[in-house]
């Protein structure tokens, strides 16, 4: 049985924080998203809720945590994170559909919080 992400919600911040060490191997990548690690779920505006599903869409989370953590760490290039977190979509139950519909807005916005964060560091 594969592991699930474990984390507990600060309802202050609006982030998740991992209580458990997660470690998922994905598109030849292995990611370790560590205790502590906070994340804020997937980033779709609101206005698109009704298209992609909420933040909080269950399926969403591992693919979310793991996909923060590559955009805070820049352990592989962006364009990877980007399929990883697709990828983890697709195992985790979403529709291809659904998940290209994911990662091709990443592609088109995720930039804004790829340099955010080298901005910040």
């Amino acid at each position: 049985m594969r592991q699930a992400i474990q984390t507990e919600a600060d309802f202050e911040t609006g982030l998740e924080r991992v209580t458990e060490e997660y470690v998922v191997e994905m598109c030849g990548e292995r990611v370790v998203v560590p205790v502590g690690f906070e994340f804020n779920g997937s980033s779709i505006p609101r206005a698109f809720w009704w298209l992609a599903g909420s933040p909080f869409t269950p399926r969403y989370r591992q693919a979310s945590g793991v996909h923060d953590r590559l955009y805070e760490t820049h352990d592989v290039d962006r364009k990877i994170a980007d399929r990883i977190y697709a990828a983890i979509l697709i195992r985790d139950g979403v529709s291809p559909n659904m998940a290209a519909l994911h990662y091709n807005a990443i592609r088109l916005f995720g930039w804004i919080a790829w340099r955010r964060v080298d901005v910040q560091s």
